[in-house]
């Protein structure tokens, strides 16, 4: 999407090509505002556990797939708006929004739920391999990459003339910009769908993380084997 930005700017909201980098500057600048001061906020809330159990008080599954829906229909009416209206406000508003107030949360989510597959497979399987895994997951987000020159060749089959000013671009290279991004967020909602077929939660999760609890002791020689995770337990059994 980010890589497409540009593009969309030029030939669908028809801004001037000496604007760009100052639009997309305030673009990003309205999300990355938010994003640092709602950090704070969802850390807190992504930390509160329940009450005498290292149970999470909010489903990190409901987070995921919450802030994926809301992305991925949000930037689609923005999307659609902005190039509609040929304004950018729908552009700011999406930021802000989606990676401000919704994306503060980073990678807090995805991590700790990546970390809880980690250990339920080093439980299953009895090896650590969180290499594998995030040498796969690195791979994949690499793929990105080819999928971005791939689009670049769609619009050079469609006829996107670099030679020629972006207001006398084909129609096709603009409706295929517009297509691009729109697809964007689509796979944003897809992408929800891993959130909500999670499995690793409720009783499954707690019984992980007592055996979790159990390696850890056992590791630093604390005797104290109960099966309650209470919070806080895992750094004091740290500073230990």
């Amino acid at each position: 999407m980010n890589g497409f930005l540009a593009f969309f700017l030029l030939y669908n909201v028809g801004i001037d090509y000496n604007q760009v980098g100052s639009t997309i500057a305030l673009v990003a600048a309205s999300g990355l505002i938010l994003s640092a001061l709602f950090n704070p906020c969802w850390h807190m809330l992504i930390s509160m556990r329940k009450k005498g159990s290292s149970l999470p008080y909010f489903d990190l599954r409901h987070i995921g797939l919450t802030a994926s829906i809301l992305d991925g229909v949000i930037g689609f009416i923005c999307f659609f708006l902005s190039a509609s209206m040929k304004s950018t406000a729908p552009l700011i508003i999406y930021s802000a929004l989606c990676a401000g107030v919704l994306g503060a949360q980073g990678d807090q989510v995805y991590h700790a739920l990546m970390g809880w597959i980690l250990d339920y497979d080093e439980q299953q399987n009895g090896l650590r391999r969180e290499g594998m895994f995030y040498a796969c997951n690195g791979a994949i987000q690499h793929m990105s990459i080819v999928v971005y020159f791939i689009m670049v060749a769609i619009l050079g089959g469609v006829g996107q003339d670099p030679t020629v000013c972006p207001q006398g671009q084909n129609q096709a290279v603009k409706d295929v910009v517009i297509i691009f991004l729109l697809l964007s967020r689509v796979f944003k909602l897809i992408s929800a769908v891993g959130y909500y077929n999670y499995e690793i939660s409720g009783e499954k999760l707690l019984d992980l993380l007592k055996e979790k609890r159990k390696s850890i002791s056992l590791a630093t020689g604390n005797k104290n084997d109960d099966s309650v995770v209470k919070p806080g337990d895992v750094q004091s059994v740290e500073e230990k």
